[in-house]
């Protein structure tokens, strides 16, 4: 029975990595539900988190056929190593692979693969895994399957809303631009200082005009629900460069051609 363990950043990353496994077949399983394979019982659990995972969110658990996949949002990059290094060797052996998803922001994507993997030994010295590959390379000597996806394209600066603005293009075009008229339009000058800075930092203006759309598209719910049950993903974006690139990896490190 397969087991596949994939760490991300937030929920956004999740519902986007998740309809893009969906769309090859794979059932997001209900946790009341649940019954998941070794080493992931006790992350099915809502009841104390037992030392392997600590107290990170829960994970979606998606099956096909007797594939279990993991996809965990652990709510920030700097969250991303600690989850990793609680894998402990005996569960590692039971994993046949590990990814990880995380956003380039300013900093070089390899830089960033070295990074992570220096942060993951320096809290867990024998993790039971390495991430000797670069950014988007999947390791295949050895057990278990690793590789690391640095957002938005293993090359570029930035984050995965620019894989969702090119998805929002696509399927949504006529909002996507009057989301952005709409927010070239307000006077920021009646913002405070700490608002401006807080809008202009990073990938904010990006969530903005992603966030815009969600409003539209999804009153009152967060982003990641329309992620999961609008045309973000759809067979027109499933063949965008940045999406099929995020297939394309996905594919090689859980081994399944159908993706």
């Amino acid at each position: 029975m397969p087991a596949s363990y994939v760490v991300c950043e937030g929920p956004h990353d999740a519902a986007l990595l998740g309809r893009i496994i969906e769309s090859a077949g794979f059932a997001l399983k209900k946790k009341r539900t649940l019954v998941a394979p070794s080493p992931f019982v006790r992350l099915a659990s809502a009841g104390i988190p037992d030392a392997l995972f600590g107290r990170d969110p829960l994970p979606n658990f998606w099956l096909k056929n007797d594939h279990w996949v993991a996809i965990h949002p652990v709510g920030g990059d700097g969250e991303i190593p600690k989850a990793l290094a609680r894998i402990t060797a005996q569960a590692t052996s039971a994993i046949d692979a590990i990814g990880a998803f995380i956003d380039a922001d300013l900093v070089a994507p390899a830089n960033r693969v070295t990074d992570l993997q220096a942060a993951v030994i320096a809290i867990n010295a024998t993790p039971g895994f390495t991430f000797t590959g670069g950014p988007g390379q999947i390791v295949t000597t050895g057990s278990p399957r690793t590789g690391v996806y640095v957002m938005p394209d293993n090359a570029s600066a930035g984050s995965v809303e620019r894989v969702l603005d090119a998805c929002a293009q696509s399927s949504y075009a006529d909002l996507h631009q009057h989301a952005g008229s709409f927010l070239t339009t307000i006077n920021r000058s009646l913002l405070t200082t700490t608002e401006q800075t807080r809008y202009n930092k990073g990938s904010n203006p990006a969530k903005a005009h992603l966030g815009v759309i969600s409003s539209v598209l999804r009153p009152g719910s967060a982003f990641q629900n329309t992620i999961r049950d609008d045309r973000w993903i759809d067979a027109t974006t499933l063949t965008l460069p940045l999406v099929n690139q995020l297939r394309t990896f996905l594919r090689d490190l859980l081994n399944e051609p159908s993706i």
